[in-house]
């Protein structure tokens, strides 16, 4: 049966599970037929220009865009490296978000231009559709307060998410914001350049808000001007103190489901069930990362009174909340980590150094699955003749590795498969570095969709063809000529779209350019 035979609709749940790129390049052209099958995808499923090329972004916006911008459901644009100045093209053809009276959700990454702001300052009467808005990594550095109003006047926003740098302090938006009745879920994760009272400012515009993902750091103190009803879920990450953390709890009294980082802080497990009992009564689930320091001489007395508090009644039979206890002892320092089990985090550290203390879970052999983590930071500093045990955690689902060193036996019997891994960083050559035959096993037998990787030049000599984005670690150091035609007589440049790199001279980069034929981004 000939695949061109195949209904319509076959051919649009086949683009569904295909990046815009792909699609593009697999169908742009081909025919009449196929362009309005891709119309009618880039119709349901929007656009998403992260990581598109030069041609295949102008093709789109004078083939697609031009013609059915109103009809457009998702969109997202990006000022990231691999597509430098997108937004400031988007502009120039015209296009300004009014146009766009369909979307229900828009995405914006790591946006330093002025124009754009005011382009979706002066659309928001025009966007009555939007239900999601994600701005990540956004850059602002003027007009800050009616950015905030606009988003907030969304007819029916739902989901806010942003991640926003700001080039001056924030001022008076206490007066600026305008209250939303269907903003449910909201995410200041990354927000920096705010004070206290700007959080104020959010959670009182935001009445009905059910989900509250928030940034606090050390030296940071509000409270909420009313009791938040309404939240019923909270994902927090805390540095330092827990003032402004104790100010939410305690006014969240219908709070179900808790995830909480901790870092250079301790909550001790009775401290954590009296809150729970007298503030959170109808709290569900519960999960916590806690890393801090303490001296050396006061670490056994820390480490037992830590571990007690969390083995009482509450915790192992009304709860059944189990929590695993890890330490690395130095000299002039001790490093206490635990976290509860089953490990519910997309980010994890395997450290060598940290050594298991105890785990509150009655059989030791349960929960050992960190099925949710997809970014594995994997630090071994043992030496290769070691004998000490490693943990029996299982890492199935790694879309991110990051390697300082490695002992390869460890690295193996807790990496039980990397069928989904996309970007690689080698870290550090040094001491008990990695060795060779590791990575080659690695790149070659095991990522078998890699798609970007990071390296020292050392790794230069590395046989991987179907890499698209390189980075020579770390850009401090600059490359000499010598290294320079190292890499481009490297396989790794054959299928190279974004470089980041730094050289001694601007010469050095002409036999690289020479042979980089897909090279169409690049960082020095």
């Amino acid at each position: 049966m000939p695949l061109e035979s195949l209904p319509n609709e076959i051919w649009l749940i086949v683009c569904s599970f295909l990046k815009i790129k792909d699609a593009l390049r697999a169908f742009g052209e081909l025919n009449y037929r196929f362009s309005g099958i891709l119309i009618e995808h880039m119709k349901r499923y929007g656009f998403d220009f992260r990581s598109i090329s030069l041609t295949a972004f102008k093709f789109m916006c004078e083939q697609f865009i031009q013609s059915n911008a109103s009809a457009m459901k998702k969109l997202c644009l990006s000022d990231d490296d691999e597509t430098p100045y997108e937004t400031k093209l988007f502009l120039q053809y015209g296009f300004t978000f009014d146009k766009f009276i369909s979307l229900n959700s828009l995405t914006l990454c790591e946006l330093q231009s002025d124009q754009i702001w005011r382009s979706l300052n002066n659309a928001s009467s025009h966007l009555i559709n939007l239900t999601n808005i994600k701005l990540i990594i956004c850059s602002i550095s003027s007009d800050h307060y009616s950015i905030f109003n606009e988003i907030w006047k969304l007819p029916k926003l739902t989901c806010a998410h942003l991640d926003m740098a700001f080039g001056c302090r924030l001022v008076n938006l206490r007066d600026m914001i305008t209250h939303s009745k269907t903003l449910k879920y909201l995410t200041l994760q990354g927000i920096y350049g705010y004070r206290c009272e700007h959080i104020n400012t959010f959670l009182k515009c935001t009445p009905d808000l059910e989900f509250l993902s928030l940034r606090m750091d050390d030296g940071m103190f509000f409270l909420p001007q009313s009791v938040m009803l309404s939240l019923t879920h909270g994902e927090f990450v805390v540095y330092g103190g827990s003032a402004m953390l104790d100010n939410i709890l305690y006014n969240a009294p219908n709070l179900c489901h808790l995830k909480i980082r901790i870092s250079s802080y301790c909550i001790y497990g009775n401290q954590w069930e009296e809150i729970i009992k007298e503030h959170l009564p109808k709290l569900e689930t519960f999960a916590f990362t806690m890393s801090f320091n303490c001296p050396p001489s006061d670490y056994d007395q820390k480490m037992k009174q830590l571990i007690e508090s969390f083995t009482n009644q509450f915790w192992l039979i009304e709860r059944k909340w189990y929590v695993r206890f890890y330490s690395s002892c130095f000299p002039d320092t001790s490093h206490i980590y635990c976290y509860t089990i089953p490990y519910v985090f997309s980010d994890y550290e395997f450290n060598s150094s940290r050594s298991l203390i105890k785990s509150t879970c009655p059989n030791p052999n349960d929960y050992w699955s960190y099925d949710s983590v997809e970014t594995l930071r994997f630090n071994d500093r043992s030496s290769p003749q070691s004998s000490e045990m490693c943990p029996p955690i299982r890492f199935f689902n790694i879309r991110q590795l990051k390697i300082i060193r490695s002992n390869t036996d460890k690295f193996w019997s807790i990496v039980r498969q990397l069928n989904k891994l996309e970007f690689i960083e080698f870290i550090d050559a040094s001491d008990y570095g990695i060795s060779r035959s590791f990575i080659e096993t690695l790149l070659n037998n095991h990522a078998i969709h890699l798609d970007s990787l990071s390296l020292y030049p050392e790794l230069l000599f590395l046989n991987k063809t179907n890499i698209r984005r390189l980075n020579i670690e770390p850009l401090v150091y600059e490359l000499h000529e010598q290294s320079c035609l190292k890499l481009s007589r490297s396989v790794l440049l054959n299928r190279c779209e974004i470089l980041s790199i730094n050289i001694r001279k601007i010469e050095y980069l002409l036999p690289i350019i020479q042979n980089a034929n897909y090279l169409r981004t690049l960082k020095i």
